[in-house]
Parts: structure tokens; C-alpha cells; sequence
């Protein structure tokens, strides 16, 4: 966040830092159940955020912050975020077209995660990008990351490894995930499988994050299908460190629907 900038924050190389070994806790909550985890992790982003603007507030000197204060606007913020009625976050209009096509959208409750990854020719340079949207296919959240890896199943894997934990970070519960790379997507539904060596350890991790979700479900789409993932992946090798797009972005313009619906007809 900031790269390059005096607010930049480094977690200490011996991980010996309060602030590292209180994040890193967060994965024992699980034992007490998915929902109570699912609200206190939620509590825990809010006054995690609160501590970095507090830091950024002090660095540039506008205020001087208490740790009471802290903790009790997280705590405002989250209150007010946790009460906002679902359906003001969510459209509430299924397009009729796209009902009956394995490429619909999913249902109500779901959201979409499309991902993919990008390598040069030269195997020098390599990023990875995600796009988060609605039922409705409307982006909420565009990343690019510029990664590096050996080959593009491991970037694939990463992709999706990073867009979960955003999806996570956003709140979502419910998860429709989508790659164009079938053969990480064959491992991914059956994680009795045995992939190579090289991916293992990513594919461990993301069957860790599935278990913060009450669903999350795993498709393989056409690669015509994730054009603006792919574009996304692309900008990667563009940018010196992770970005996040506005939503604004042409590239974001069209509904992931209407994707899909392109490639609908385009086969009848």
C-alpha cells in the first residue's frame, strides 16, 4: 500500500511483531464455528484498518489517536456496516436471458470471482489479476498484482489464491469462482487429487480459504468467456506493485453477464 512512500509499513523478518502475531491468530477462531469466526475476523479488518489511518493520521501529523478511540470507531463502523440491510448492498433483477445457459449468472446470494494470469514470452515478467462482481455481473473489486512465477498454473493457482482472500476481506459468504485453466479446476473440485509438485502448496492454501466460506464452488469457463480477467492479468506486467482499479475503468464497463452472452451467441 503507498509503495515507495514513508507510510509503508514492513513486518519484521523474525515475524516478532505484535500487530503480525495478532493477524496470524485469526486462524484459530475457525474452532469456535464459521459464523462466530466469520464475525470477530470482520470486528478484526475494521480495527486493523483503523489502526493503519490512526498511523497515517500521526505520520502526517492531523491527530494523535488513543487506542480507546481506535477500537471504538472501528467498532462504530462496523456496527453500521454489519446492519446494512442485504438487499441495499445487492440488485435484486435476474436478466431472464441468461437463465438457462451453464454461463448464467450464479444465484442471488453468490457473488462471481473470475481470475486468470499473465507471462511473458521470456518467462521474465509475470502478474496476476481477479475481478470480483455480483450476481448481476457488475465488478465490485479489480486487482492486478505483478507476481512472479515459473509457469502459469502457479499463476493461476495464485490469482485464485489472492482473489479469494480479497473475496474474504469483502465479506463475501457465498463464492461462484471461475477459471479458464481447466486443469487447475479439475484439482480444485477434487482436492483428493494428487497436482504437481509446484502447485501443491498454493492449492493447500486455497482449500484453507474455501473454509471461510459457507459456499464456494468451483467452474472452468472458455477462455473467450474471461477476456477482461485476462486484461486485468495483463496490466500486471504494466504496473511496479499491486493496484487496484476504480471501477470506473472502461475496461470494467460491461457487466460480466453481457460477456457471456456474447459468447452465447456467437456459438448459436
Amino acid at each position: 500500500m503507498w509503495h515507495g512512500s514513508s507510510v509503508t509499513y514492513v513486518v519484521p523478518a523474525d515475524n516478532n511483531d505484535p500487530l503480525y502475531k495478532w493477524i496470524q491468530g485469526w486462524a484459530a477462531l475457525k474452532s469456535y464455528g464459521k459464523k462466530v469466526a466469520r464475525e470477530v475476523v470482520s470486528q478484526c479488518t475494521f480495527i486493523a484498518w483503523h489502526i493503519w489511518k490512526a498511523r497515517n493520521d500521526y505520520i502526517f501529523a492531523t491527530k494523535v489517536w488513543s487506542p480507546m478511540e481506535v477500537v471504538a470507531a472501528a467498532h462504530r463502523a462496523w456496527s453500521k456496516y454489519i446492519s446494512t440491510p442485504k438487499d441495499q448492498q445487492e440488485f435484486n433483477i435476474s436478466p431472464p436471458f441468461l437463465r438457462a445457459s451453464v454461463l448464467a449468472s450464479p444465484p442471488p446470494n453468490f457473488h462471481r470471482l473470475r481470475c486468470d494470469a499473465s507471462l511473458n514470452l521470456s518467462g521474465e515478467r509475470g502478474g496476476i489479476g481477479f475481478l470480483l462482481c455480483n450476481w448481476l455481473g457488475h465488478p465490485k473489486v479489480a486487482v492486478s498484482n505483478p507476481v512472479k512465477f515459473s509457469t502459469i498454473l502457479v499463476g493461476e493457482a495464485i490469482a485464485i489464491k489472492e482473489g479469494l482472500m480479497e473475496a474474504i476481506s469483502e465479506g463475501v459468504h457465498k463464492l461462484h469462482l471461475e477459471s479458464d485453466n481447466q486443469q487447475l479446476i479439475s484439482y480444485l473440485q477434487d482436492f483428493s487429487q494428487s497436482p504437481d509438485i509446484v502447485v501443491w502448496p498454493i492449492i493447500e492454501d486455497i482449500g484453507y480459504l474455501c473454509s471461510f466460506f459457507d459456499d464456494c464452488l468451483f467452474y472452468g469457463i472458455p477462455r473467450e468467456v474471461n477476456v477482461t480477467a485476462d486484461t486485468i492479468a495483463r496490466r500486471a506486467q504494466s504496473v511496479t506493485d499491486r493496484t487496484v482499479w476504480p471501477i470506473s475503468d472502461p475496461c470494467l464497463s460491461m457487466p460480466v453477464v453481457l460477456d457471456n452472452l456474447s459468447v452465447i451467441l456467437s456459438s448459436q
